[in-house]
Parts: C-alpha cells; structure tokens; sequence
C-alpha cells in the first residue's frame, strides 16, 4: 500500500504517477522513457518510485536491468486521464514456466477510478543502411532519415550496424551528394 497516492496531477495537462515493481521473479529494474529521462531506478520487489509527471499524451518506455540492457519496452498511453494521477506498476513473472506457466510479466497504470490499462509491449524496429549505389557521383554519399542527416559522406559498399529507430511512425530514408545540406527529392 502506498501511503502518499494522489487521485489528480498538479496541472489539468499532465499526468502524475509513480512506478512500483511488481514482479517477484525479477531482478532490479530501472524504467526510463525511450532515449530520455528516468522514472524509476534501482526498483526492487515492490519498490516504489517518488511521483513522475508527463504531459498527457503518448510515450514509450524501457525497463531495463541495472547493466543498462532493455529487458522489454511498451507504449505508455497517458491521453486518457489529462489531470489525474496513476501508479505504473509490473505484474506477472519473468519467467512464467518457473512459477507454474502464471502470468507472464507485463506493464499497467492503475486510474484513481479503479481502471487498469495494460500497456502494449513494443519492439523498436531497426534499421541497416547499406550504400550500393555504384554511379561514380554517389561514391560517398550523405543519408537522411526523416529529413535528418544520419551518414555523411558514406563510402560505396559499407553498412552500418542496425540500429534502432522510433515505433508507429513511417519513416523516409533519403540519399543525397556528398557534403549536402538537404537530402535529393
């Protein structure tokens, strides 16, 4: 029991919550917003955080162990109580068939009004960019992402590792001269 809840934010805009680590099975966790700020760190078994406020809207999150790797990642939706507060909290197992094939762990807000949401578990899609364009002009090559410069001056028959790009969205990869200031098209 958390002594301290809230039932609204400190601004009809935001969203205030803690975060609590539910899952027994697990081992301390941190919980940040994907390439951002903490919301919870060194969570151990019921664990509670102090109070994170977010403007209501939509977010992803990590939950990371303490070695930095992500263990999973969600869709945070804070659009559907502007003004409230809630408590993030995981529930289930990390490894279900250890405790008798039980729930297995997942990420929810609980509302004031007793609603709980469960959040959606995300994979961040990843992206390799391979320069195989054999035309004399385009030996080093700049590339865009999102209208964005990614690669300059990227050598004919290289690639990069993969890397991670942002869910739900179409991204636009683009391709231009060397030492451009805008992608072609």
């Amino acid at each position: 029991l958390f002594r301290s809840y809230k039932e609204q934010a400190g601004n009809s805009n935001d969203v205030d919550f803690v975060v609590e680590n539910g899952i027994t099975d697990a081992d301390t966790v941190n919980i940040t917003l994907h390439n951002g700020g903490s919301l919870g760190t060194n969570l151990y078994y019921s664990a509670v955080s102090p109070y994170n406020t977010l403007s209501s809207g939509k977010y992803f999150i990590d939950v990371n162990a303490t070695n930095g790797n992500t263990l999973a990642s969600y869709e945070f939706n804070l659009s559907t109580h502007p003004g409230s507060a809630g408590v993030l909290f995981s529930s289930g197992f990390a490894d279900s068939a250890a405790n008798q094939n039980a729930a297995s762990a997942g990420l929810f807000i609980a509302w004031p009004d007793g609603t709980v949401e469960q959040q959606s578990e995300v994979n961040y899609p990843k992206l390799q960019v391979i320069h195989n364009s054999g035309d004399p002009s385009l030996a080093t090559a700049d590339f865009y992402l999102d209208g964005n410069l990614i690669l300059d001056d990227f050598a004919y028959r290289n690639a990069t590792p993969m890397f991670e790009t942002e869910p739900l969205v179409n991204h636009t990869l683009g391709i231009a001269f060397s030492n451009s200031t805008s992608e072609i098209g």
